[in-house]
């Protein structure tokens, strides 16, 4: 399952009020706000990561890094200021496009704020 095909099957069945969408690939806003935002000795500090899916009401980001040869998936809970501390910003491994979409589908429906 691809990413679009993931988004596609969620707005027809939750139609258009559902939460997250997908950034345009060219638009590197929020992978340049995670690399500000993570030091050395975050888990992600120095992983590439390209911005999947972004939450339309609040700053939570799904990115997609390389693992041993396969996507790893990771939410990310941007907080847009200056940030000394390695566990920040905080995050949520989603191993597959599978368990990403079980975790979209969870927090919409239960409004679950990461």
């Amino acid at each position: 399952m691809t990413a679009e095909a993931l988004l596609n099957d969620l707005y027809e069945k939750y139609g258009d009020d559902f939460n997250w969408y997908m950034p345009s690939f060219i638009d590197k806003t929020y992978m340049q706000e995670a690399k500000k935002e993570i030091k050395v000795g975050h888990f992600l500090y120095g992983k590439t990561l390209y911005s999947v899916f972004k939450r339309k009401d609040n700053n939570d980001v799904i990115f997609v890094t390389g693992n041993k040869g396969k996507d790893l998936y990771i939410l990310v809970h941007l907080i847009y200021e200056e940030n000394k501390d390695a566990n920040y910003p905080k995050y949520k491994l989603l191993n597959d496009i599978y368990e990403v979409k079980e975790y979209l589908i969870k927090q919409y429906v239960n409004k679950i704020n990461y």
